[in-house]
């Protein structure tokens, strides 16, 4: 049997309750965060789709992911410029 698959309870067998609650609580915690985590990346490459950042191809040999990095670099050049000219544009009103 493996360390992992062990319970806390087999692995310290002189720890205290507190201790057992802890390591409870310590897991859940980590649970929670790489379930954050994992729902960030799904959102982030579900927006990447949206935007066509990301494209498939499927063939009948095979299925390709894509980056499209030229409209990546496009869709963000735009919004650098439009941001700039927002910008441009507080500021002028304030004068």
């Amino acid at each position: 049997m493996s360390p992992g698959s062990q319970s806390y309870e087999t692995l310290h067998p002189h720890a205290s309750a507190g201790d057992k609650s802890q390591h409870g609580d310590e897991t859940h915690i980590r649970e929670a965060e790489n379930m954050k985590n994992l729902l960030i990346a799904i959102l982030v490459i579900a927006v990447m789709i949206l935007a066509g950042w990301i494209t498939y191809d499927y063939t009948t040999d095979r299925t390709t992911f894509s980056i499209e990095t030229r409209k990546v670099k496009q869709d963000a050049d735009r919004a650098i410029d439009d941001a700039s000219r927002a910008f441009d544009i507080k500021i002028e009103k304030k004068e």
